[in-house]
């Protein structure tokens, strides 16, 4: 899971600070979600893989500490340099593509605790490792055409006092 967050969380705000947007419209943002940087879980993966007795275990890998959506995408934003405002919308308006930031109703928190205890597992400090993948995703853009903000632009007028 962690893995595909850049894709997942990043690449929604990227796309828009890429284009220039100074407000992204987002739901509540309060899913608690767990992340990992691709190198990290990479790691993890070989120590298990490498490690002599135990086999059938079990292990969760991610950062220590999971960050709320909300946050993630401040600490996006900050790593990209952006003064983008992340502006509350209606639930029926958030664009498809930031559904994400709506309400998830449970959180999804993992423990690497086993991972770190046993296979000797440790992750990027969280600043630096949003650093290191947003300059990736910076650098590294999706290809195709992007959709547009048209969305974006109706749920910011809905939004609008």
């Amino acid at each position: 899971w962690g893995a595909s967050v850049g894709r997942v969380c990043g690449q929604p705000v990227l796309r828009r600070v890429r284009a220039g947007r100074d407000r992204i419209p987002v739901g509540p943002m309060d899913g608690l979600l767990p992340y990992g940087l691709v190198s990290d879980i990479a790691t993890g993966v070989a120590l298990a893989v490498e490690a002599d007795g135990i086999e059938g275990e079990v292990f969760n890998l991610g950062e220590e500490a999971a960050d709320t959506v909300g946050l993630r995408f401040q600490r996006i934003l900050t790593a990209a340099g952006s003064s983008a405002s992340l502006v509350r919308v209606a639930a029926g308006v958030v664009p498809a593509d930031l559904e994400l930031t709506g309400s998830l109703g449970q959180p999804i928190v993992v423990s690497s605790a086993k991972a770190r205890s046993v296979l000797g597992y440790r992750d990027t400090p969280v600043d630096q490792a949003v650093a290191v993948s947003v300059r990736w995703h910076l650098e590294h853009p999706p290809d195709g055409e992007d959709p547009g903000f048209e969305a974006d632009d109706a749920a910011l007028a809905a939004a609008a006092p």
